[in-house]
């Protein structure tokens, strides 16, 4: 008994610690497809790309980061970088979010980078750039880390994802706005 005593508290240890490392891995895998399938289903959208199809992509995310509680406590940015209209840099055409945590996208706002040339590919590398008359699909997620039992050992993560997907198929490059959406019901990331 006296040994089961002693070596209790460090098994009860171990074995939380090896159940919040394998939930950190469950919800990494998790974010990096949020990103992957909002980037993809984004880019794959044929001739034209509007606000009702963003809304429909958010609630995939919506529903696909229900078990995360994704919405309170995550954010996915989608950015659509293209060739800025003088070619000497690039810019962020167009930008939607969706959940309520706070965070913002590397590449700046929607409008950065279209009139000077302060963006050039994603984080700086050329080989990163948007061919010229086509978009690439940026898709960022931004989480933070619920654990299953106590943050007391582990401490309080924030877990983040980035994807591209060059646009296939698409004539306008644009986010439209067919159904006429208000302002207060776009997805911005104000």
């Amino acid at each position: 008994m006296m040994e089961f005593a002693l070596i209790l508290p460090v098994f009860v240890f171990g074995v939380m610690g090896g159940m919040e490392y394998a939930w950190e891995a469950v919800c990494r895998q998790k974010i990096q497809r949020l990103a992957a399938t909002s980037a993809d289903n984004t880019a794959r959208i044929r001739g034209a790309i509007d606000e009702t199809d963003i809304h429909e992509i958010m609630a995939a995310v919506r529903l696909n980061g229900a078990d995360l509680d994704f919405q309170h406590h995550g954010r996915v940015i989608i950015s659509s970088i293209q060739r800025n209209k003088a070619g000497n840099g690039d810019w962020v055409r167009w930008q939607r979010c969706f959940g309520e945590k706070k965070a913002t996208s590397k590449f700046g706002g929607e409008g950065h980078g279209a009139n000077d040339d302060t963006m050039h590919g994603l984080h700086g590398d050329a080989a990163m750039r948007p061919p010229p008359g086509i978009a690439l699909v940026v898709a960022e997620v931004y989480y933070d880390h619920q654990p299953l039992v106590t943050d007391r050992y582990f401490g309080r993560r924030t877990l983040s994802y980035e994807t591209a997907f060059i646009v296939r198929d698409r004539n306008d490059l644009s986010l439209g706005n067919v159904t006429g959406l208000s302002n207060d019901e776009k997805l911005t990331c104000a």
